[in-house]
C-alpha cells in the first residue's frame, strides 16, 4: 500500500516537473519571441527613419536638378545675348575699317591729284622756259643782223626772213603770255587744291583718329564679351556636370530606398497580424499591402520600360507589365474596385475629398497618387504609394482573401486579392463591396 502511495507521489511529482517545465519553455519562447518582435519593431522604426531622410535628400537633389536646369537655360539665354552683341560689334568694327579705309583712299586721291597739278605745273614752267630761250635766241639774231650789215635789212630775202623773225616773236610772246597765265591758273588751282588737302587731312585725321579710339574699344569690349561667352561655356559644363553628378545620385537614392522599402515590406509582413479570411475587420484595419503580383500594368510615361508581353498593349504605347523578378517595385501599386448592390462604380469618387467619400470611413492609402483614373480604366481605380505600403478597411465589414491566376498565364505569379464586404451600423451587410488587387503574397493561395 505504502509502494502505491510513493509511486502515486512520484508520478505527481513527475507531472508537476514536467509542466513547470513546460511552463518555463513557453514563457521563454514568448520571451523570446516578444524579444524577436522588439527587435524587428526598432528595426521598422529605423528602416523608416532611413527612407524619410532618404525621401527628404532625394527631394532636394531633384530641387537642385531642377535649379541647375533654371541655371542652364538662363545661362543659355545669357549667352544668345552675348552672341548677339558680339556679332553688332563685329559689323560696327567692319563699319568702322571700311570707314577708314574710306577715308584714306580718299586722301590718297587727293595728294595723287596734288602730285599730278605740280607735274604739270613744273611742265609748263619748262615749256616756259624753252619758249623765253627760243625768244632770246631770235631776239639776239636780229640784233646781230642790224648791227653787221643793215643794209641787209632791205635785201628781199632777208626782209622776209626779218618779218618772219619777228612774227615768230610775236607768237612766242603770245605763247608765253598764254603759258605765263596758264601757270597762273594751275598755280592757284594747285594753291586751292593743297588747301583742301590740308583739311581734308585734319578732317580725316580727326575722323580716323575717333574711329580708331572707337575701333580700339570695340576691339577691347569684343575681348571682354568672348571671355564672357568662354566663362558661360564653362559655367553651362559644370551645370551639365553637376546635373549628370545629381542624376547619377538621385539614381543611386532611388535604388535604396527600393531597397529599404523591400525590406520595409518585408518587417511589415513579419510584424502583420492579419486577419484570417471572413474574419470581421474595423476601418483602418491593416488589410494587405501594395504590390505587384499578377496582371500588374502600369502607367510610367516619364520612365518607360520595354513591356515583356502584349497582356497591356492595347491600354496605350506608356502601358507596361513588369517582370517581377527584373522589376521588383515598378509596376507596384493598388487596383481598387468599388461594387454598389452588383453594379460597378467610379471607384476615384470613393477616395478622400471626392463625391461618395461619405459612404466609406477610411482611405485606402496615405500618401498616394492616382495612376490611372476610373475613367481611363472604366470603373476601378490605380493607386500608389509605395512598394509594400499598408492597404486599410475603407470600412466595417467581413475580409476574404483569394488569388487568381488569369488562365495559368502568371502560374507563379497569380493577383493575390482582398474582398471587403462593408455592413452598416446594425452590422448587416449595406450593398457596398470593396476589393483590393495585386497585393503583397501574404495570403495562402488556394
Amino acid at each position: 500500500m505504502i509502494n502505491r502511495t510513493a509511486k502515486k507521489i512520484i508520478f505527481i511529482l513527475i507531472g508537476v516537473v514536467v509542466m513547470i517545465l513546460l511552463h518555463v519553455n513557453v514563457i521563454t519562447s514568448q520571451f523570446v519571441h516578444a524579444q524577436a518582435t522588439s527587435e524587428m519593431q526598432q528595426k521598422l522604426k529605423e528602416t523608416e527613419e532611413k527612407l524619410r531622410k532618404l525621401k527628404e535628400e532625394r527631394e532636394k537633389i531633384k530641387n537642385t536638378i531642377l535649379s541647375e536646369a533654371q541655371k542652364q537655360a538662363s545661362l543659355k539665354q545669357q549667352k544668345v545675348v552675348l552672341d548677339s552683341t558680339i556679332r553688332q560689334n563685329e559689323i560696327m568694327i567692319e563699319t568702322l575699317s571700311l570707314e577708314i579705309e574710306k577715308l584714306e583712299l580718299e586722301l590718297s586721291i587727293l595728294i595723287d591729284e596734288q602730285a599730278k597739278l605740280e607735274d604739270r605745273i613744273k611742265e609748263l614752267n619748262e615749256e616756259l622756259k624753252r619758249l623765253q630761250n627760243e625768244y632770246e635766241i631770235s631776239i639776239n639774231f636780229l640784233y646781230k643782223r642790224q648791227i653787221s650789215s643793215p643794209s641787209l635789212l632791205y635785201e628781199s630775202t632777208s626782209l622776209e626772213n626779218a618779218i618772219l623773225e619777228q612774227e615768230k616773236q610775236k607768237a612766242i610772246t603770245t605763247i608765253i603770255k598764254n603759258k605765263k597765265e596758264e601757270i597762273i591758273t594751275f598755280e592757284n588751282e594747285l594753291q586751292e587744291k593743297k588747301q583742301t588737302i590740308i583739311q581734308k587731312k585734319d578732317e580725316i585725321n580727326k575722323i580716323k583718329e575717333e574711329t580708331v579710339s572707337k575701333y580700339e574699344g570695340l576691339k577691347m569690349q569684343q575681348q571682354a564679351l568672348e571671355w564672357q561667352k568662354q566663362n558661360k561655356d564653362k559655367q553651362i559644363q559644370e551645370s551639365l556636370n553637376n546635373q549628370k553628378d545629381l542624376f547619377s545620385k538621385d539614381a543611386q537614392l532611388s535604388e535604396e530606398m527600393k531597397r529599404l522599402e523591400r525590406e520595409l515590406s518585408e518587417y511589415r509582413l513579419k510584424l502583420a497580424v492579419m486577419p484570417p479570411s471572413g474574419a470581421f475587420v474595423k476601418a483602418g484595419q491593416v488589410i494587405g499591402f501594395q504590390g505587384r503580383t499578377g496582371f500588374s500594368c502600369s502607367y510610367y510615361p516619364a520612365n518607360p520600360v520595354p513591356r515583356t508581353n502584349n497582356y497591356c498593349s492595347h491600354l496605350g504605347p506608356n502601358w507596361y507589365y513588369y517582370d517581377p523578378v527584373q522589376y521588383p517595385s515598378l509596376g507596384s501599386h493598388l487596383h481598387l474596385e468599388v461594387i454598389v448592390n452588383g453594379q460597378r462604380k467610379n471607384a476615384d469618387t470613393y477616395l478622400p475629398g471626392r463625391a461618395n467619400n461619405n459612404l466609406v470611413s477610411h482611405p485606402p492609402m496615405f500618401n498616394y497618387v492616382i495612376t490611372q483614373s476610373s475613367v481611363a480604366h472604366g470603373g476601378p481605380v490605380d493607386i500608389a504609394s509605395y512598394h509594400g505600403a499598408p492597404i486599410y478597411a475603407m470600412s466595417d465589414g467581413y475580409i476574404r482573401y483569394g488569388c487568381y491566376d488569369y488562365n495559368g498565364t502568371f502560374k507563379n505569379d497569380p493577383a493575390y486579392y482582398a474582398v471587403l464586404v462593408h455592413v452598416g451600423s446594425d452590422g448587416k451587410p449595406n450593398g457596398i463591396v470593396t476589393q483590393y488587387w495585386h497585393l503583397l503574397r501574404n495570403v495562402p493561395c488556394p
